[in-house]
This record gives structure tokens, sequence and C-alpha cells, in this order.
């Protein structure tokens, strides 16, 4: 008798199946190596395949590893997957799900040509399976489906009917009727709650009983509601060794408790854990902490290539280059075009100050009273976190000071940036710019004028840097009566 048949990773390390590729490479020669390791073919075999299926330069090696190890599981012989080439590229864990629903259906033969065309059997009527063979002549498919529902439910008047009419219907109107009517109890829904479901999730009608039910628990056990079930009624048709494997395997992952992750964002259930190591290794590679990782772990939701694109970019635009180390700096990869198009329209209208808390946070109407308002301002807590990274110090220890300047909001953050460099290039270190962190609000070209004539007194040129910056800052803000005014730039339109 077949069993019930899942894909179990050993451990989160399979992609060393097949080596890594960069995000851009052309998977052609991998690939090539795997099906001729894994499989056996000869060099003529693949590249028919190749020549007969596009997707081989596309598809990624560990898809394709597991592809071929699971076709492996179920006893399939190099010509079964030479005839049946479809199985290959098809993602593995569709024909994992195909597979399981054949299986409750109670076909006892579940040959490499039924897997490869399933869904071609699924929208076939009950004869054709048996004429086939997959079927015994006396197989009852709605008491073999009826038989995997938790909690068992009666069956629909409308498969009461005798075996010849049964076997006359198709096998996704029987699979169906037994759906709608288990779901409405399951997730004690209206008729109304469970059409709009399958409407949106269609892919749920081929599903196994036992998948489903399997999703269901999950979602029930991380604290979904039955509201939340059928909102994200996408984790119905989702894969549970995926957030099984996690929770097993790495509870905590990257400083986040993963149940707590999967509550918050369903999605991420979705995620395969291999994809998952992936996306955290590029991470990685761009430096991204996982502190910051816990302020947007929809990032894991991301596709690998997406990741690239949008991390290589972000340093090549000047305000978002200034927030590569903020907490929340995720939010421009996961957010990017809305994000992006916020910088545009700013640019566009000439406001020069863009925090973070301006053009990130995703609720429009705070944008939107931003641009009503009509003040070229950055948010105070961005200015201070802006500043503590700049200088290492503490936000506790530079607000009193740098809020005490009625205009520290109004400095562009790539003007501040641009006097700190100044200072730094000139030997100031940072520790004494930290003791007077209102210099950095002054135009570079204002704080060298001042600096240059500073150093210039014979008498002032041995003083400390403290000294020597508390007194430029001084004469800038003595033309200005010590209003504050001297901030201002005077070169821009």
């Amino acid at each position: 008798m077949f069993k019930r048949l899942s894909f179990h990773y050993p451990n989160l390390n399979f992609i060393n199946v097949a080596h890594r590729t960069s995000y851009n490479e052309n998977y052609k020669e991998t690939n090539f190596q795997i099906l001729a390791k894994a499989c056996g073919f000869s060099g003529a075999e693949i590249y028919g395949l190749f020549k007969k299926h596009s997707s081989f330069y596309k598809i990624e090696p560990a898809v394709l590893a597991e592809s071929i190890k699971f076709c492996h599981k179920l006893g399939f012989s190099k010509q079964d997957l030479i005839q049946h080439s479809n199985l290959l590229i098809s993602h593995p864990v569709t024909k994992i799900n195909h597979y399981n629903s054949l299986l409750d259906s109670g076909c006892t033969h579940i040959d490499a040509h039924l897997l490869c065309r399933a869904l071609k059997y699924f929208k076939s009527s009950i004869q054709i399976f048996k004429l086939s063979g997959y079927l015994n002549s006396d197989a009852n498919v709605a008491d073999s489906l009826l038989s995997h529902v938790k909690p068992p439910i009666e069956k629909p008047k409308s498969l009461c009917v005798s075996l010849k009419v049964l076997d006359a219907k198709l096998w996704t109107d029987i699979h169906r009727e037994i759906l709608v009517a288990w779901l409405k109890i399951r997730l004690q829904a209206t008729d109304d709650e469970i059409a709009k479901l399958l409407r949106i999730h269609q892919m749920i009608k081929n599903k196994s009983f036992r998948s489903i039910n399997e999703n269901i628990t999950l979602a029930e056990d991380i604290g979904l509601s039955r509201d939340k079930i059928l909102k994200c009624g996408y984790l119905l048709n989702n894969y549970p060794e995926y957030p099984k494997i996690m929770m097993q395997q790495h509870p905590f992952f990257a400083g986040l408790d993963i149940v707590k992750s999967y509550k918050s964002n369903p999605k991420m259930m979705m995620v395969n854990p291999r994809k998952i190591l992936e996306i955290y290794n590029i991470l990685k590679e761009y430096n991204v902490t996982d502190e910051q990782i816990q302020c947007k772990p929809d990032v894991f939701t991301m596709s690998s290539v997406t990741l690239r694109e949008r991390l290589n970019y972000i340093p090549e635009v000047p305000e978002f280059r200034l927030l590569l180390t903020h907490p929340r700096m995720l939010k421009l990869v996961v957010h990017h075009h809305k994000i992006k198009n916020r910088l545009d329209f700013i640019r566009s209208a000439k406001i020069r100050c863009a925090s973070f808390k301006t053009i990130g946070n995703l609720a429009d109407e705070r944008f939107e009273h931003f641009i009503r308002e009509g003040k070229d301002y950055n948010h105070p807590k961005d200015v201070l976190v802006f500043f503590s990274q700049l200088l290492k110090k503490p936000c506790e220890d530079l607000k009193p000071k740098l809020f005490s300047h009625p205009y520290h909001a109004y400095v562009p953050l790539l003007d501040i940036e641009s006097t700190y460099f100044l200072l730094t290039d000139m030997g100031y270190l940072v520790e004494n710019l930290a003791r007077c962190p209102q210099i950095l609000l002054y135009p570079r070209d204002k704080v060298q004028k001042k600096l240059k004539n500073v150093l210039n007194d014979v008498r002032l040129r041995s003083s400390s840097q403290y000294t020597q910056i508390k007194l430029a800052l001084y004469y800038i803000e003595k033309e200005f009566h010590f209003t504050g005014d001297g901030i201002w730039r005077t070169d821009v339109v």
C-alpha cells in the first residue's frame, strides 16, 4: 500500500546538494551536472531535455535536485524521467500535493504518467481513472476522500448515488462538494465565505484534505483566529513541512521568535526553509544586522533576485544611503516602489528634508499631511537617531544639546553628513564633535570659513579641538544675533 509522502529535509543545509549559483548566472552548466550525476543521463539525453524544456536553463539547481530526489523516492526509473520530463521541472511541492491527492482518492497505482498528468486526470471522470487502471472497479472515490476528512462529516446528498452515477462525475466536482461541506464545518464559515475563499485561492481545489487540515491546525496552533485564516486563505494551500521544519529546527532565527513571526506575518509560513537561509545569507552579505531584520521579517518573503537588486540600489541614492544603518532600513527594501515614488515626489517639490518617518511611514495620510503642511523639515526622532549613529553616542546623551537648537529638524541629513565629513577630514575627533553636536547643523562652507579664521589666530591655534569647534559655532551665530538662523544655506534656490 502506498504511503502519504512528504519531502523532509534532514537539515537546513540541503542547498549543498546543488552548489549555490549567483542570482544572475545561467543555470545550464550546474543543472547539466546535476542531471548527469543524480539521474545518470548521457550528454545527448540532457541536451534533448534542454531542447525540449527551456525551463532547465532557469530552474534553480536546488529545486531541480529536490525534484529528482522526490522522483527517486517514488521509485521512478531513468526512462520514466526521460519520457515524463515535466516531473523534473515542476516544483517539488506541486508534485507532492498531486501525489497526496491521488493517494487520498484511493489510487492503487501512481506511476510517472499519472503524476505528470495529474491535473488532466483531476478534470476527468472517475471512470477514466478506472479504465486506466489507477482505481479498482469497485472503488468509491467519495468515500475514500471522506475518510481523510477531520472532523468527519456526513456525505453530501449529491454524492449519495449509485457507483455508476458517481463514476460519471468529474474528480474535481466530487472533491469540491466534499471540500465545501467540510470547510464550512472546519472553519465555521458561511456559504459566501467559502465561495469567496475558493474563488480567490483556486489551488485549494486539488489539495489533499489531510494537507489542508494540517495547514489549518498549524495556523490555529500559532494563534491565528478563524477570521484570520479565512482572510489568509493561501495558508490552506501551503506545504505544512515548511513551517514545521522552521519551528522544530530554528524556533529562534535571526533573533526572531518564529511562531510570533508567523502569527504577525502568516505569509512567512509559505517560505521554504532553504529560501529563508538564502535570504538571510544575502542580508548578511550586505551587512544587514539581526536587529534590522527583526524590525522587518517580511523580507524573508521576497525573492533573492529582487532582494539583491534593491540592496544594490539603496547606496546609489544619497537619501537612501544615509538610512543604511537605520533600524528600520529594510522598509526601503520591502516597500521599495512606494518609498521611491515618495522620494521622487519630494524632490520634484524641491523639499530637501526627507527623513525616514516621512518617506518610510506606510500610512498615506501621514505623508499627505506632511506635503499639505508645506514645511521642509525632518522628524526630530530621525535627526536624533542619525546623530546617534554618526557620532556613536546614545540618543539620550545628544538630545539635550541638539534639541536646544530651535532649528535642529530643518537641516537636510545630507548637509549634516557633509559638514561631518569636513570636520573629520580636518582631523577633528568624533568624540569632540559629540560634545558640540550643534556644529553639524551648520552649512559646510560657513563652518569651514570660521574654522579657518580660528586656526589663523595664533592665540587659538593651539587650543583644544572642542574649543575651536565652540568658537567656530560662536562666530557663525554671532552674525545672526544668536537666533539660530545661521543654519540656513544661501546657495539653495
